[in-house]
Parts: C-alpha cells; structure tokens; sequence
C-alpha cells in the first residue's frame, strides 16, 4: 500500500497535532502517521470512574504556558487548579519530615547563586560557549555552591518534581534551563501548577479534530528516505507513506530505531540509543485518606492527590518498584504501603514508543539536541523536533506545541 500526502507528520503527540492544525489552517495537505492506537503520544488520560488518571504529561503554569494557554482557549478546554485539600508540602527523608511549603532563607540564598549560571542559557540554543561548563552532573554542580546540606536537600527534592531523576544523573545545563525559562530558579520552584479539565490527552486530539487531520494509526515507522521528489515512510507494517516534506516527531529516546537519511549525525543517533535521564513512571492507587503533597530528595519523588481526592499518585523511577514489592515507593514518602496489583502503572521506560518519560538531558546530550533541531533551521523540507528536541520548554507541553508550531511555520515561509 502507497499513500501520499504533500506533508507528512510522524507521530500524532502534541507536536504532531500542533504542526498538523498549522499547516491544514495554511491549506496544506497533512498527513499523520502514528504508531499508536490513538492520539496524544506522552499525554496520556486514563478515566477511572468519575475522575482522570494522567499516565503522563500533567501539569502545566498559566502564568507561564502562554502557547498552552491560548490552545486551550481557542479548543474551548479549562483548567482547575493544582490538588484538593491543603496547601502544605512534605519533604521527607529516612531521618525526618519537615514543612517544604515556605522556603527557607538558605534555600533561598542558594537559588541565587544558581541563577548566575541561569543567566548564562540561551532560548535559542542548548549549549554555547558561555554555558557549556554547566554541562555536568547536576549534582556536581550544586556541590560546587557550597550550600548548606538542608537547602540542598529541599533543593534536590523540588527539582526532582520538575526532571523525575536523579541529581547525579542529569544535567545541570537542562534545568537551569527550565529555571530560565521559568525566569528565575525560585519561580520555578514555586509556580502555581494546573490540570486540564477532561485530561492533558484531551488537547491533542481537539486539535486533530477540529483540523480534520487524517491520521494512520498503528503505523511504527521504520524507515525514512530522501528521494529526488521528497521523503518515502516505511512502517512496520510494509506500509509505504511518500511526500514532499517531512516533519519527525517522536520522543528522542526512540530516534535510534529508526532508519534516517544519511545526513542525520550518528551522533545524536547514539545519544538517543544511551536515552535522557528521565526513567520515572506515575503510580496510582487508591486512597483511603486525603493526604498533603510530598517530595523526597533520596530516592527522588513526589506524591500528590487527584482532583477529586478519591486518589494519589507516586512520581519515582520505575527501578524502585518490583512485580514483588512496591513498597521503596511508598517509603520514600511516607505513605502506608500497596500491593503491586493495587496499583495503575504506564511504564514509559518499557514503552518501545516512547522509552522515557519527559525529557530530562544526559551530559553530553545537548550538543546532539542543538544539532537535530538545527536541521530543520538548515531544510525546513525535513524537519525533526518534538517536547524532547526543542530549546523552548523542553519536556513540557508548551515546549511540544513551541516545536510543532515553529516547525510549521517554517515551511510556511519556505513557501510563501
């Protein structure tokens, strides 16, 4: 089977869905293929009962997600705030639990040492000359501060809320990125979070509806080739997809199983092989009792309720949790433990369409993103981008719908 389309879009996530309303409101020819079952890639909306369990993507700030913000508006979705009950927060470790809601004066101190090295990121580009030192162990990095052992306690528990990994294992470059685009390292910490009403998943399939995008489920593409005239697909299936242009936007760490043209770096093939830092997984259980939120700094996690308090949920790295036990979950933030088979799991890292959760860069990693992001700058008739591989906003949401749309635009211009 042959099917062609003047654009096609590879992946039907929220950059995927973005790129493709862009470009169908230009008049353009769009179509999706995605390996999936169904729309939203790492948004992913469970509903249980009367209430939504997020298997991936959450939250977003609306002081902050402008893009976000106004897709949402203009596909007539609202947001609720953050959880249910109070507003108190628990850092918990094997030693103790104390109060994280108010920000103590060491903390404080210690955020603006950091923000000299925030002012050093470039929105446009991931690593420069002027920032490449900070590309380190985050851990590292925050050890060469100086700070007091309970500020970088409650420092390394909040920014576990925002990677999902752990501090030795990411780098310092990546979330001094997100405090920048936050505008500093406290209002990252401290941003008021909110949920979409009806689910993060609802978004994108909004978009592909209200676009009237044509999508080919179940399609894993293999294979990608430059022809005279354009790009030929090969999926899984023997499907053969052709175009003019091309838009790629699957997660980073799934880069390396498929074929690419021979101008992609191996480089950045093999960053995406080793895979970014992020291997957390959201554990939902059911909850007899309400409980205040809580962060752990070692082993890093977060625990919070749902909307309507009927359940919680366990941010952790999916290697803390076995088909035996799951108890390392619940003690890392002082929780009453489960059974295994009590809780409601997507394991992204076991995932072949996604083999991470939301990006968290490796050292050694940026180079490789500047580098895919480049070629579409370079060609904007093949492009590779996504919430993974964009500058702006990486691993979030908004950081999805900033790559699909510039991505679109940019073959707008291309050919205007």
């Amino acid at each position: 089977m042959k099917t062609s389309a003047d654009i096609l879009i590879i992946g039907a996530g929220l950059t995927g869905a973005c790129a493709g309303r862009t470009l169908s409101a230009a008049g353009f020819d769009v179509l999706i293929v995605e390996a999936s079952s169904r729309i939203g890639g790492r948004t992913h909306s469970k509903k249980i009962e009367n209430r939504i369990e997020e298997q991936g993507a959450e939250y977003l700030h609306p002081d902050h997600h402008l893009r976000a913000m106004k897709a949402l508006a203009d596909h007539h979705l609202k947001i609720c705030p953050e959880t249910p009950g109070s507003d108190e927060t628990w850092l918990v470790s094997a030693s103790h639990q104390r109060s994280a809601s108010n920000l103590e004066p060491a903390l404080i101190e210690l955020s603006r040492k950091i923000d000299r090295g925030v002012k050093l990121i470039d929105p446009d580009r991931w690593i420069t000359e002027k920032n490449a030192h900070l590309d380190q162990p985050f851990q590292d990095y925050v050890d060469r501060l100086g700070a007091a052992p309970e500020a970088q306690e409650a420092l390394m528990a909040w920014t576990a809320t925002l990677t999902g990994a752990d501090p030795r294992s990411f780098s310092a470059l990546g979330i001094l990125r997100d405090f920048f685009m936050f505008g500093d390292t406290l209002t990252a910490l401290t941003a008021a979070e909110h949920r979409i009403i009806g689910g993060t998943q609802s978004l994108a399939a909004a978009m592909v509806d209200q676009a009237n995008l044509r999508v080919e489920h179940d399609q894993k593409v293999c294979a990608i080739e430059e022809e005279r005239r354009g790009y030929r697909v090969t999926t899984n299936t023997g499907a053969v997809f052709e175009s003019r242009a091309l838009i790629l936007t699957v997660p980073f760490n799934v880069l390396c199983s498929i074929s690419l043209p021979s101008n992609i770096l191996k480089t950045a093939q093999d960053q995406s092989q080793r895979g970014h830092a992020n291997r957390s997984a959201k554990y939902w259980f059911d909850s007899e009792a309400p409980f205040d939120d809580r962060i752990s700094a070692a082993p890093p996690a977060l625990a919070f309720m749902e909307a309507t308090g009927a359940a919680g949920c366990i941010i952790a790295d999916s290697g803390l949790s076995t088909p035996d036990s799951s108890h390392p979950i619940f003690e890392a933030v002082a929780l009453p433990p489960k059974e295994p088979s009590d809780l409601r799991v997507h394991y992204w890292t076991e995932d072949p369409l996604a083999r991470g959760a939301w990006m968290t860069v490796r050292p050694g990693q940026a180079s490789a993103i500047d580098q895919l992001w480049a070629i579409g700058e370079m060609n904007p008739n093949f492009q590779i981008g996504s919430g993974d591989v964009t500058p702006n906003w990486s691993g979030w949401m908004e950081g999805a719908l900033y790559a699909g749309e510039t991505m679109a635009l940019r073959l707008i211009d291309r050919s205007s």
